[in-house]
């Protein structure tokens, strides 16, 4: 269930992930109703662009759910 703060998304508002997939780092960027309810990033799992480095991606999408508390109902992934 989402907290209920200022940032807290509405139920009608898209939740959208924004995925970077780096040689370095992935960072997650995620927004509703154009505000920035927060970001995360950690080391890119295996080379960029591998299954392996996808799955590491969307394991910090998870991450970032949990801390925010919120659901991701939306994803945009940089070009690899």
């Amino acid at each position: 269930m989402p907290h209920n703060t200022p940032n807290s998304p509405r139920s009608c508002e898209a939740v959208v992930a924004g995925v970077d997939i780096g040689n370095a780092t992935t960072e997650v960027a995620v927004l509703s109703g154009g505000r920035l309810l927060g970001v995360d990033r950690l080391p890119t799992r295996g080379r960029k662009g591998s299954a392996e480095s996808v799955r590491g991606a969307a394991a910090l999408v998870r991450r970032v759910e949990r801390r925010l508390g919120v659901q991701v109902t939306e994803g945009s992934v940089a070009p690899l």
